[in-house]
C-alpha cells in the first residue's frame, strides 16, 4: 500500500469527520427543527465526535510531515510560523465578520438585545488565543477548538525532537509522560 494511499484514506476520515460536526449542527443547532424524540435528532448528538476525529487526524499529519520532512527544534520558527499562516488569516477574518453581523444585527427593527458594545480588549485577546487561559468568552463557540490546535502546535514543536530521539530512553521516557499526562484529571470539557 503506498503512503500516498494511506493519505486519500485519511483525506476521506476528515471528510466523514465534517460531515458529523455539520449534522451535529443541523441536528441539534436549532432545538425546534427536530422532534427531540426522532433518531434523526439523538443521531445527531454525536457529531461532537467529529472535532475530535478531526484533531487526531491534525496531530497524525503534523507528526507525519515533521518525520519525513526532518524537522528539529532549530526548525521551530518556521514550523510556527507555518501554522500561524495557515491559522491566523481565516481566523482574523471571521473575526472581523462575526463583529460585523454583531452590529448589522442591531440595526435591525426585531432586535431587543444589547447594543453593539464589544469589549475590545476581548476582541484583542482572541489574536494570541488569550482566551483560552483568561477565560474570557469567545466572540463564536468554536474558536475554543483554534485554541487547542495552536497549543497543540505549540507543544509539538517542542516535545516531537524527543520523541523521536535516537536514544531510544528518552523516546520512551517523553512517550511515557505523555501518556501519563492523558490520566491527569481537568476541570472540564467543552
Amino acid at each position: 500500500m503506498s503512503s500516498r494511499k494511506n493519505i486519500e484514506s485519511v483525506e476521506m476520515m476528515r471528510g466523514i469527520a465534517a460531515m458529523m460536526v455539520a449534522y451535529f449542527h443541523i441536528a441539534r443547532g436549532n432545538h425546534d427543527f427536530l422532534d427531540k424524540s426522532s433518531i434523526f435528532f439523538r443521531a445527531g448528538a454525536w457529531g461532537w465526535a467529529g472535532v475530535e476525529i478531526f484533531f487526531v487526524i491534525s496531530g497524525f499529519i503534523i507528526m507525519y510531515a515533521m518525520f519525513h520532512g526532518g524537522y528539529t527544534l532549530s526548525r521551530v520558527h518556521k514550523f510556527l510560523a507555518k501554522r500561524l499562516i495557515r491559522l491566523e488569516p481565516p481566523y482574523i477574518v471571521s473575526i472581523a465578520v462575526v463583529l460585523v453581523l454583531m452590529y448589522v444585527s442591531t440595526l435591525m427593527p426585531t432586535y431587543r438585545g444589547k447594543p453593539f458594545n464589544p469589549d475590545w480588549w476581548n476582541v484583542l485577546g482572541h489574536l494570541g488565543y488569550v482566551n483560552a487561559f483568561t477565560g474570557e468568552k469567545w466572540l463564536q463557540d468554536v474558536y475554543w477548538s483554534l485554541a487547542i490546535e495552536f497549543e497543540f502546535y505549540l507543544g509539538l514543536a517542542l516535545l516531537f525532537p524527543l520523541l523521536i530521539n535516537k536514544n531510544k530512553w528518552i523516546s520512551w521516557l517523553a512517550m511515557s509522560a505523555l501518556l501519563a499526562m492523558s490520566f491527569i484529571p481537568t476541570e472540564g470539557t467543552h
